[in-house]
């Protein structure tokens, strides 16, 4: 199960000893005045300054762990065993410190028998969760690659190495961090027994691309009174890549942006996925051209034989996406972005997987260029889904690049499209057309197209699922 908020922690106990030794050190002061005058008033200001020191960076502490928004800096822990007080451990503890100054002050056996009775469950209750965190095991298992918004099942699976003694009310919580947010998720043994291992699932819908880190593990329980928590680290880290959403090109796409290119003539100098290919021999049919008769082959069968061509309608693509994002980029610019990226995943979905001995080039500018190429076929279809998930917008100021880039080793048979997420009312298409390498783009021959990534621009072309 999915959680965006960060779940409720305990509170660790240096906090509620660091705020305990205060509040005492106050009470004693107060309390045994004239046995500290003999030690000079200098002696009392130390140790009242450091008593008001533990309660406000306990409270600190404590706010910080409760409410991460007011650090700056993320709360880590560090240590693989981990201890700390629940809420209701908090008034458990509270209870009794009230109950052990009330018999200080009043001087009165009874408040402490009770506080002593008290403090007897708490510590049985620490020494339990101490004994059921032994000899433990965490793994996780989850798949490598998804697509944004498909919900991702991940198993963990919670192994005790112990003899005889079963285990109760383990929780087991997990991280799952990128560079856009930071999700907590957690599951819940009953039960586990001895020299066993059991297994349990979360899901989880990631809703941005990129590269998600899990981990670490943390184990935790609380069994059996729920006043004292003790947790288990277990460097037990993971990865996961988030390949961006896909939709559907809808029937304008071919139609508009190559019905046109179709019906201009291509040069027959070198064979081309414009070219008729060779298919195969077959008997000759009444109303084949004569011309495609294989003579030498009709001879040797005694029969007339022809040559069977078939021709392709699909051609080599080249897609380039112009990943411009400004200094001080708005919402509606990182949605731009994220549009032009779906929008280019789906083309290559449709390259790759529908195209018929075709190749696919694809070239991103944004913080830096890069390129990928792959003919059709399945396989190369997710180290290309990686390359767009992974992809970063920024200044895209390399336009000449990736213009030479795109361009290299094609022939004129290609399409070129290219994808930009720059504004053509504010003038930002300049930074496109003054190019050099432009101008050779068009003198080559390539066919390209032009489009902004831009909501109204694409809506006919494609649907985002």
């Amino acid at each position: 199960m999915q959680q965006r908020n960060t779940p409720s922690r305990s509170v660790p106990v240096t906090i509620w000893l660091s705020i305990c030794s205060g509040i005492g050190l106050v009470l004693a002061v107060q309390k045994f005045e004239r046995s500290f005058a003999n030690f000079g008033a200098v002696f009392r200001v130390i140790l009242t300054g450091l008593a008001i020191f533990l309660i406000l960076w306990g409270l600190k502490q404590a706010a910080v762990l409760l409410f991460p928004k007011l650090n700056k800096t993320p709360v880590r822990h560090m240590n693989r065993h981990q201890i700390g007080v629940p809420r209701e451990g908090g008034v458990y503890l509270l209870i009794m410190g009230v109950l052990f100054v009330g018999s200080l002050l009043g001087r009165s056996n009874m408040l402490m028998l009770v506080f002593s009775m008290m403090a007897g469950p708490f510590i049985l209750n620490g020494w339990v969760t101490f004994v059921l965190l032994r000899q433990m095991a965490v793994k996780r298992k989850l798949p490598t690659r998804c697509m944004a918004d498909e919900t991702v099942s991940v198993e963990i699976e919670l192994g005790s190495q112990k003899q005889w003694m079963s285990t109760w009310l383990m929780t087991v919580n997990d991280r799952i961090i990128s560079e856009r947010e930071e999700l907590q998720s957690a599951v819940l043994f009953s039960r586990v027994p001895p020299k066993e291992s059991r297994s349990a699932y979360y899901q989880m819908q990631l809703g941005s691309r990129g590269r998600y880190q899990l981990g670490p593990l943390e184990l935790t329980t609380r069994f059996p009174l729920g006043l004292v928590e003790r947790g288990l680290v277990f460097d037990e880290s993971g990865e996961i890549i988030v390949h961006p959403r896909t939709g559907q090109l809808t029937a304008n796409w071919k139609r508009d942006l190559f019905q046109a290119t179709e019906l201009v003539h291509q040069a027959k100098s070198r064979p081309g996925t414009y070219d008729d290919e060779f298919h195969r021999l077959r008997e000759y049919r009444e109303g084949d051209n004569p011309t495609a008769i294989h003579w030498r082959t009709s001879a040797r069968r005694n029969e007339l034989m022809v040559r069977e061509f078939q021709q392709t309608r699909d051609q080599s693509l080249i897609l380039v996406l112009d990943l411009f994002l400004p200094p001080h980029p708005t919402p509606d610019d990182r949605e731009r972005v994220e549009l032009a990226i779906s929008f280019a995943a789906t083309i290559c979905l449709e390259q790759l997987c529908g195209g018929h001995d075709t190749d696919l080039k694809v070239v991103t500018n944004g913080v830096s260029v890069e390129s990928w190429e792959s003919q059709s076929g399945g396989a190369s279809l997710e180290s290309l889904l990686d390359v767009l998930a992974l992809v970063k917008a920024g200044a895209a100021e390399e336009v000449a690049e990736m213009y030479t880039m795109a361009t290299a080793g094609r022939v004129s048979q290609s399409h070129m499209i290219l994808v930009t997420t720059r504004r053509a009312e504010v003038g930002q298409f300049r930074g496109l057309g003054d190019q050099a390498a432009h101008q050779e783009v068009m003198k080559s021959g390539i066919p390209m197209t032009l489009l902004e990534a831009s909501a109204t621009q694409l809506s006919s072309l494609f649907v985002l699922s």
